[in-house]
């Protein structure tokens, strides 16, 4: 299974708080939508810690499971999605691949 991976840069502090986690992850997925405005049951879970492999190189992140609901090209709710994403030193890094929030 393909993992799509997308890097926006945003600054993550490391002792940031719950509600500024949601508002960085809010502004990472809005940028990729089609209709902002259509965000719609927009939960995320607390940050954990998370170490993740990548080209044999591991890195330890912090990791959320984000769900939310947003209008299709069509104009129409597509239905909710979950993506997991991680919290790096250079900004949001997002996995579409859905069954790495059913784990969690």
């Amino acid at each position: 299974m393909k993992t799509l991976l997308f890097l926006l840069m945003i600054a993550c502090a490391s002792g940031a708080s719950a509600q500024e986690y949601k508002q960085q992850v809010q502004t990472y997925l809005k940028h990729y939508m089609k209709d902002p405005d259509s965000l719609k049951q927009f939960t995320v879970s607390k940050p954990e810690h998370a170490d993740v492999r990548i080209g044999g190189r591991m890195y330890h992140w912090l990791s959320s499971c984000v769900s939310y609901n947003a209008k299709n090209s069509y104009g129409a709710y597509e239905g909710v999605k979950y993506v997991l994403v991680y919290y790096t030193e250079t900004g949001i890094v997002a996995n579409f691949d859905r069954e790495g929030c059913d784990a969690r």
